[in-house]
């Protein structure tokens, strides 16, 4: 399916695109693939395939990036990692948020019954956060970005990501190769300020929460403390992603299951170090567990031996909590955040982030549920997880609210106002597919990284370079492990 040159928007060949002839295409697209393979971007095929290496879904052009925008939210990470720290160690505030949904919700239930064993103010903590946005017109009407109109956008919050944050490895190196394809086609580069790498931000942060573990305690005589990454028991199509940010960190490091560590684990008697398959263990940096299904129930009296220990944890149940979407509908209330940040500036920018959130077991959410039921295409409901995927669009949000409405389960739902993004033509390009033409939709996120023990902040960074995931504008619900959603990377305009 071909995509006709897009030379009624002049913004498209500012960052040098150019696609006249159509048989260009495919020859295009096995440049962007080989670029791709050079660089290391790649998943596993499925099982029994797993030695065959397949391009992750790409779009062929970069997106293009409204800058002041966009410099907003860059600018906004390092007050939401300190936020997102605060709240975490603001015991009465995060129980009485989350004590609702902990009520119906088994899983969220765990986590605080872990978070209440545990003295949060005395650990050192890693917090390897993501923020998600999508650009939304002020008006809420959707239609094809706009270069001249840069006024008209700004950055709306989707969630923020404390728990198994992934792509930082693989969004570091999309650039490098749309700026082959770019080349290829003749076209300019399309260059970026001098930045902190998201790969760098992910795989630095590991190695200074290792550095203020060795430094806050003395550690065991013969081979270093390791690094133990938590992964899930079966096969990981995007290992190549979390291999980059382990190899980035220069950590000895382990990977085991929740089963393998439960099965080779214990505390130290004397200091409550972490010992693993009789290894010392500096940080534990989960890249699961943040969904029922990771769990069985020995899993849970291992995770909570974890976090019991001196280990550092990335995240800590605590970081893990603060990420809830109840928290972040709390966070949205008028006069909260006032609790956690002082500056009044940072605040409103903060503020002018969110879009309107309701708790749909409130009487006062009433009115707006009923404006939800007969115009559910203005809204989402959300679940209160963690992770992404299993939101209500349309007619399963009002399936779903009628579901709930009036029951204990309707506290844990966060209703919200669904944001508008503006369009943009691109090509998507999938594994052992032809590139597909879509008019198509992205969500920006911003990487952020801070070490700290209670109070005391020991580092707090954020990446100047962003992952940006596409959609074709007609899926509702997005997702890269899904195939719904193609990596791709940005030109600011």
């Amino acid at each position: 399916m071909g995509l006709p040159l897009m030379d009624s928007q002049p913004e498209v060949t500012k960052c040098g695109f150019s696609l006249n002839e159509h048989e260009k295409l495919s020859e295009t697209a096995s440049v962007l693939k080989d670029a791709a393979a050079c660089s290391g971007i790649f998943l596993r095929g499925l099982p029994p395939n797993q030695d065959v290496l397949l391009t992750p879904p790409m779009t062929l052009f970069p997106v293009l990036l409204p800058e002041q925008p966009l410099q907003r939210i860059l600018d906004l990470q390092t007050h939401i990692n300190l936020l997102q720290h605060r709240i975490a160690h603001d015991k009465s505030f995060l129980v009485s948020t989350l004590q609702g949904a902990a009520s119906v919700d088994p899983f969220t239930r765990n986590l605080l019954h872990i978070y209440q064993q545990v003295d949060v103010d005395d650990q050192l903590e890693l917090g390897l956060i993501r923020s998600d946005y999508m650009l939304h017109q002020i008006d809420g009407k959707q239609r094809p970005f706009d270069i001249t109109k840069s006024a008209e956008y700004s950055y709306k919050q989707v969630e923020v990501n404390m728990q198994c944050v992934g792509l930082a490895g693989l969004s570091a190196m999309v650039n490098g190769v749309h700026n082959q394809v770019l080349k290829f086609l003749d076209g300019k580069k399309v260059d970026r300020p001098h930045a902190i790498e998201s790969l760098e931000l992910y795989g630095g942060g590991l190695r200074l929460a290792y550095e203020a573990y060795l430094k806050e305690y003395s550690t065991q005589t013969g081979r270093p403390p390791v690094l133990l990454i938590v992964v899930h028991d079966g096969f990981e199509f995007n290992i190549n992603d979390q291999r980059l940010i382990e190899f980035e960190s220069k950590l000895p490091a382990i990977r085991r299951s929740f089963r393998q560590i439960g099965q080779n684990i214990r505390l130290d008697s004397r200091n409550r170090k972490l010992i693993v398959e009789e290894r010392e263990v500096a940080v534990v940096y989960y890249r699961t567990g943040y969904a029922p299904s990771q769990y069985s129930e020995e899993d849970w009296d291992t995770r909570l031996m974890m976090e019991q220990s001196k280990a550092v944890k990335c995240p800590t149940v605590a970081h893990q909590l603060s990420g809830t979407k109840k928290m972040q509908q709390e966070l949205a209330r008028p006069g909260v955040l006032q609790q956690f940040i002082q500056d009044a500036n940072v605040r409103r920018s903060l503020t002018e982030t969110f879009v309107g959130q309701w708790d749909i077991s409130k009487k006062e959410a009433e009115d707006v549920i009923q404006h939800a039921l007969d115009n559910p295409d203005r809204y989402v409901l959300k679940p209160n997880r963690e992770g992404g995927g299993n939101n209500h669009f349309r007619q399963e949000l009002i399936t779903k609210i009628k579901e709930v409405r009036g029951t204990p389960e309707a506290q844990n739902y966060i209703l919200m106002e669904l944001i508008r993004p503006p369009t943009q033509e691109n090509y998507l390009v999938q594994p052992n597919r032809e590139p597909e033409a879509a008019i198509t939709v992205s969500e920006v996120g911003v990487f952020g990284a801070i070490v700290a023990k209670g109070a005391k902040i020991l580092y707090n960074a954020s990446g100047r370079d962003v992952l940006i995931r596409c959609k074709a504008s007609n899926i509702l619900e997005g997702g890269f492990a899904s195939g719904n959603s193609c990596i791709s990377s940005s030109c600011v305009v």
